[in-house]
């Protein structure tokens, strides 16, 4: 065997990871030899959970009832911090990680390949690769994906090898790899156009996942990147310049999905489906000539959105989508304040959010909101903005819900974080949570916590507790203690 190729834990658990069956599919049709296993569902599988569908890229870990002694244990913010994961390694993971390492040595491959969605994924990585050298010195291991660049600070600094690694173009490195033609290690900043092949699901047993209301769900990748540039994301460093396929190709591509598989649900990883109206369009009208030829009902199909003027995405678009089969857009509105998104460079006007509100309630596709608290440049009444902006989609509660979110972060490959200066942001080089814990005239870490618990108990009180989702609830609390913590820390230094 060329390659075996596994997703780590922790990541949301509502259908096979899409990177290492696209992998598959890519390299199975250049003549290599590839198996693809999904070890975060492995994980699942073996402490006895039984994993129900929760909704379009919700976070699995915080919302499941485990309903067992693990359930402290197994927390997403376990996998994040050093000293928490040594507790859950030595209590639970240890067992679980050797015997995936012997699994993964026993498969004979000449090389391992570790596929790392999250950069919470790299102390699982670390003591897997740790225990695969151990067994086996002298097993090739390659790392790869977006939590790739945590992972090596950490594995660099401990002395834990490996062999070679891409934080970009997965696809066309593990083919120069594989072939023996060892590229210099590609730079996600020179990230390739997008390959067109389809994921490669044969090592796959659908019934492990969650069977939701639509069926079996299936991952899709259309693009890479983003049109857009708000100055907080960090898409562009990961993807650079924005690349998509042909909407004939990604049609085709649930179609062959159907056909094989017989899958009808999917969703989309992009960062926007909607960046190549051209290509949307042409991807929905091949979709909809499908379901008239062989007088099926319609796929169902979910992804993240950008909000446009009407004059860009006319309600001809919206009914295009719908008979197309969408049924959910996940957009990020951010802020009620049009003064904050023109900072961020969201490229919308308030106007634009009620023009799309509308579409989607006469096209009945279901809208995921998102807004992030605490923009550098936010005041009190821009926020207040927000809170008006909440009451106005009061009105569409029974087609939407509400991601609070989190207080922003400030993410270092993001266009904010050489903007310093533009907003007088100041940082605290010794805090855990620099990105979190920093402060300007216009608000400090607390006055942004205390903001987001306003919002999410104003969505409460008005009636609209049942749709609000709060991804990083439980991460609050604890993230304010630590800031506290820090700064007592430092007044007794003083």
């Amino acid at each position: 065997m060329d390659l075996v190729i596994c997703s780590l834990p922790p990541v949301v658990v509502q259908g096979p990871l899409l990177a290492p069956y696209l992998i598959k599919g890519y390299l199975v049709d250049k003549g290599y030899e590839v198996e693809a296993i999904d070890l975060n569902m492995d994980l699942w599988k073996r402490l006895g959970i039984e994993v129900e569908p929760i909704g379009s890229n919700m976070d699995l870990w915080k919302k499941i009832d485990f309903n067992n002694d693990i359930e402290d244990l197994i927390q997403t913010s376990n996998f994040r911090n050093r000293k928490k994961f040594q507790k859950l390694h030595s209590e639970l993971l240890e067992p679980i990680i050797r015997d995936w390492a012997k699994l993964l040595v026993e498969k004979n491959a000449s090389w391992i390949g570790l596929s790392m969605f999250s950069k919470f994924c790299y102390l699982v990585a670390e003591h897997l690769i740790a225990e695969i050298k151990r067994i086996n010195p002298d097993q090739k291991i390659v790392i790869g994906g977006p939590g790739t660049k945590s992972a090596l600070a950490e594995l660099t600094k401990r002395d834990i090898p490996i062999d070679s690694y891409t934080v970009g173009a997965g696809e066309i490195f593990l083919e120069k790899l594989l072939s023996g033609d060892i590229p210099e290690h590609l730079h996600n900043k020179i990230f390739p156009q997008m390959v067109s092949t389809y994921p490669d699901y044969s090592d796959v047993n659908w019934e492990d996942y969650p069977l939701h209301a639509r069926g079996y769900m299936a991952f899709v990748m259309a693009s890479k990147g983003c049109v857009r540039n708000c100055t907080f994301c960090n898409i562009k460093a990961e993807y650079g310049k924005f690349s998509f396929r042909t909407g004939a190709d990604v049609a085709n591509e649930l179609i062959h999905n159907y056909e094989r598989y017989g899958l009808t649900h999917f969703t989309f990883s992009d960062s926007l489906i909607n960046g190549s109206m051209r290509d949307l369009r042409l991807m929905c009208e091949e979709l909809i000539k499908y379901y008239k030829e062989k007088d099926i009902e319609p796929f169902s199909w979910a992804g993240q959105f950008i909000i446009k003027p009407k004059h860009q995405m006319p309600i001809e678009d919206y009914e295009l989508l719908s008979n197309a089969g969408c049924y959910f857009l996940k957009c990020g509105i951010e802020s009620g304040s049009e003064k904050v998104r023109d900072d961020m460079r969201k490229g919308f006007s308030n106007e634009d959010i009620y023009f799309f509100m509308e579409c989607c309630r006469k096209t009945n596709i279901e809208v995921y909101a998102m807004f992030i608290i605490g923009y550098p440049s936010e005041t009190e009444d821009d926020f207040q903005d927000t809170v008006k902006l909440i009451d106005y989609l009061k009105d569409y509660e029974d087609m939407i819900s509400i991601s609070s979110g989190r207080t922003l972060m400030l993410d270092e490959d993001s266009d904010l974080s050489k903007m310093l200066d533009h907003y007088g942001i100041e940082l605290d080089p010794d805090s855990e949570l620099p990105g979190r814990s920093w402060k300007n005239e216009n608000s400090d870490f607390f006055i942004r916590a205390e903001r987001q618990l306003r919002l999410e108990k104003h969505v409460e009180d008005i009636g609209m507790g049942d749709i609000l989702h709060k991804p990083f609830e439980s991460d609050l609390p604890a993230v304010m203690e630590s800031v506290r913590r820090e700064e007592k820390q430092k007044e007794a230094k003083e």
